[in-house]
C-alpha cells in the first residue's frame, strides 16, 4: 500500500519460549519469514526490522532496512520510537510471533489508519493488540515522552493517543508464540 512503512518486531529474548523464538519453524518456515512476507504485501514503503542484538541474523536483501532500538531494553515502544523516526507517514507494525493474523487484517488496519489520521489497533477482551497496529508519524513525540519517562509499552501509547479500536472476530489470528506448547496447540 502507497504510504505505509512496515517494521517487524524482531527483538524479544524469548524468555518463556527458552530460546530464540524467531527461528522455530512452523511449516517449514522460520517466524519471522513468515510474518516479515505479510508485512511486505501491506507496505509499500520502506520495510524495517527492529531486532535489537540479534539483527545480523536478517539477510533479506535490500528492501529490509535493520533498525536498532532507540533505547536499549527500551522494549517494543523504542523498537516503534526507531521505526517511526524513519517514516515518512507511518507505520503498520507486526511482531514475529504473530504467525496466524491474515493480510487482510493488516490492510484493514493500515487503511483505516492513513484515512483517519490516529494510531488503530485491533482490541479484544483483553485489550489492545498493539504488534499489530498502525502508528502515524505524530504520535512519535508522545511516544518518545512515554519512553523518556520510562515506559515501554505501546499500550499505554494507545491510550494516550486515542487510538482507534478496531473489532476483529477472528481473535485466534492475534495468538503469540511465547512457549514451545503454542506452536502445537495452534
Amino acid at each position: 500500500m502507497k504510504g505505509v512503512d512496515g517494521l517487524l518486531l524482531a527483538g524479544g529474548r524469548s524468555h518463556r519460549f527458552g530460546r530464540d523464538k524467531r527461528v522455530v519453524r512452523l511449516n517449514g518456515e522460520a517466524l519471522w519469514t513468515i510474518t516479515l512476507g505479510k508485512l511486505r504485501r501491506v507496505a509499500g514503503g520502506r520495510v524495517m526490522i527492529a531486532g535489537g542484538g540479534g539483527l545480523a541474523l536478517y539477510r533479506h536483501g535490500s528492501r529490509v532496512e535493520k533498525v536498532p532500538d532507540a533505547v536499549i531494553g527500551g522494549g517494543p515502544l523504542a523498537a516503534l520510537v526507531a521505526g517511526l523516526q524513519r517514516s515518512s507517514n507511518g507505520l503498520v507494525v507486526l511482531a514475529c510471533d504473530l504467525p496466524w493474523i491474515s493480510n487482510s487484517v493488516l490492510e484493514g488496519v493500515a487503511r483505516t489508519g492513513l484515512a483517519c489520521g490516529l494510531p488503530v489497533a485491533p482490541r479484544g477482551p483483553r485489550g489492545w493488540e498493539p504488534l499489530a497496529a498502525w502508528y502515524p508519524v505524530s504520535v512519535l513525540p508522545l511516544a518518545l515522552a512515554l519512553l523518556g519517562g520510562g515506559c515501554a509499552s505501546p499500550q499505554r501509547l494507545l491510550d494516550k493517543a486515542g487510538a482507534l479500536a478496531l473489532d476483529w472476530p477472528a481473535r485466534r489470528q492475534f495468538r503469540n508464540v511465547n512457549r514451545p506448547g503454542d506452536l502445537p496447540a495452534a
